[in-house]
């Protein structure tokens, strides 16, 4: 037997003869995201990017993935260990509506700042609440900007990692009065990357100094996930529509089966407020004007009664002129199913709600299936609504008459003319995308009244041309949203595409070495 001294001889050879596996691969890294989701759209969002962002991380040798941050169900699901505080903290809409909020906001955003600056992450990835997002940003590089300057002291640069800022969701700068201008705000909050749901976006964004991609709509996900189909007799979706008989090809296309009106009041607290009452008074109108016509038909047929079609049983009881389904973000709890519940006691045909807001996007677009005409907030259900094939109308009424006003100062011809024809503002993305209007808009307290709510929707809604104009534009509509297609690894997945336009930019920012944070400005910005 060898002395002990030969022994450790010949290991120390063999070790330098052959290195270990071990030894020869690269240490594991890990990937740190912070994310900040402020409403429900938001969250979904979020929470198909961060998917796809943990395959594509671990794809390219970054296998350990770790989410903090705020966000809701969705984000939770996909990985966000906690939300820092409620998503719904963030979830507010207008300029007077937010004044009662800044002291409770400039805590939240406190808070967040100091979370940003301990996690030290890899990643920020802001998605919608842009006036939020912005001043969090420059809190986060102001503050890391110092905390450089005290530990150079003038001497070496740091070696951290450089933090990758991105922003999904462009502002609508296409709306504002001087849009393209605001867009140096971004570069001036410290924004590196901008993920861009529309076609039209990257472009201005980039001559404003800041990377954008188009990354595609989620509208597009859902349609290359699940195309459009009619609702099935055993879906729960359709169940849990319990006035609404089963939905089948010959029944749809039956004129005299009640036709079918989603509302959508929105997602946050004011904008329900404001647009319930708005969409009941709608509805009342709607009413009377079918009984009118009702009325009229039966007096034409007191005068004829040769024109009257034969029916082989009467009906006990005349049928409602249409059905009423509010569709909401959320289920049961949630400000928004609760108040639509309220409201659908005692609304004037039979009503019922629909929360549709979660992550089965086949269930939504099952539900859709059985929708002929929909009145909207103005947001994301313009798209989803056009991508199945749904006309509507979209309608926003700020809450409060300061708001109105300075929207009216702010936004392109903001309630200055009729639906459709404002010189090219829109707030519903088809009519974004076709640059046209596709789909009528209501805008503003001089447009979104009662009388033209209920003229636009009882139009779309008992009129089959008016229906068929929209909805023929469907597949076009979609194929507009994917993302594009050129490259070996490019798809048709939305969250795909942000997930690698993500991971391309920070694979540049580290390769760039000591680089930071774009520098922040101090001056303010408030984007919608």
């Amino acid at each position: 037997m060898l002395p002990l001294a030969a022994r450790l001889a010949r290991r120390v050879s063999a070790s330098r003869r052959a290195p270990s596996a071990h030894r020869l691969s690269p240490p594991r890294r890990l990937l740190r995201v912070w994310v900040l989701a402020g409403e429900p759209s938001g969250d979904a969002l979020a929470a198909r990017a961060l998917t796809a962002l943990r395959a594509e991380s671990a794809a390219r040798g970054d296998p350990e993935f770790t989410v903090d941050g705020v966000g809701g169900p969705l984000t939770l699901a996909a990985g966000l260990r906690e939300s820092l505080f409620p998503m719904d903290d963030l979830a507010v809409m207008g300029f007077a509506e937010l004044i009662p909020r800044l002291p409770a906001l400039a805590a939240r955003l406190r808070e967040a700042a100091a979370a940003v600056r301990a996690a030290r992450p890899d990643v920020l990835l802001t998605v919608d609440a842009k006036a939020f997002a912005h001043r969090l940003i420059r809190r986060v590089v102001a503050a890391r900007e110092r905390d450089e300057a005290s530990r150079r002291g003038g001497a070496s640069p740091s070696r951290r990692k450089p933090t990758l800022v991105a922003q999904y969701v462009a502002p609508s700068f296409w709306a504002w009065r001087g849009g393209e201008r605001r867009l140096a705000r971004l570069e001036r909050a410290g924004v590196d990357l901008v993920l861009c749901l529309l076609p039209n976006e990257p472009e201005a964004i980039r001559r404003a100094g800041v990377d954008a991609a188009f990354v595609g709509h989620p509208a597009a996900e859902d349609a290359a996930m699940y195309p459009p189909c009619v609702t099935r007799p055993d879906d729960a979706s359709a169940k849990s529509v319990r006035f609404r008989a089963r939905r089948t090809e010959s029944d749809a296309a039956n004129p005299n089966h009640p036709k079918t009106l989603a509302l959508f009041p929105g997602s946050r607290a004011n904008e329900i407020k404001r647009h319930l009452p708005l969409f009941r008074a709608a509805c009342e109108r709607m009413v009377a004007e079918r009984e009118r016509e009702r009325e009229r038909e039966r007096e034409r047929e007191r005068e004829n009664p040769l024109s009257r079609s034969p029916s082989p049983s009467p009906s006990p009881s005349p049928s409602p002129p249409f059905l009423v389904a509010f569709v909401t973000p959320g289920g049961p709890g949630t400000y928004a199913y609760d108040a639509a519940t309220r409201e659908a006691a005692s609304w004037p045909v039979p009503a019922s709600v629909l929360p549709v807001g979660g992550g089965d996007a086949r269930a939504r677009r099952d539900a859709f299936a059985g929708f002929d005409d929909a009145v909207a907030c103005a947001g994301t259900a313009a798209a989803q609504l056009f991508a199945n094939r749904v006309p509507h109308v979209t309608v926003y009424a700020a809450a409060h008459p300061a708001t109105e006003f300075l929207l009216r100062r702010m936004l392109l011809g903001w309630g200055e003319r009729g639906s459709g024809s404002r010189g090219g503002f829109f707030a519903g993305t088809p009519n974004v995308v076709f640059g046209e209007a596709v789909a009528p808009e209501l805008l503003g307290a001089a447009e979104a009244t009662p009388e033209a709510i209920a003229r636009e929707a009882g139009r779309v809604l008992f009129d089959a041309r008016a229906r068929e104009a929209q909805t023929r534009r469907g597949d076009a509509f979609v194929r507009m949203l994917e993302p594009p297609t050129e490259g070996a690894r490019a798809g048709r997945i939305p969250g795909e595409a942000a997930a690698r336009a993500i991971m391309d930019a920070l694979e540049r920012k580290r390769e760039g070495g000591g680089a930071t944070i774009a520098s922040a400005s101090s001056g303010s910005s408030f984007e919608t």
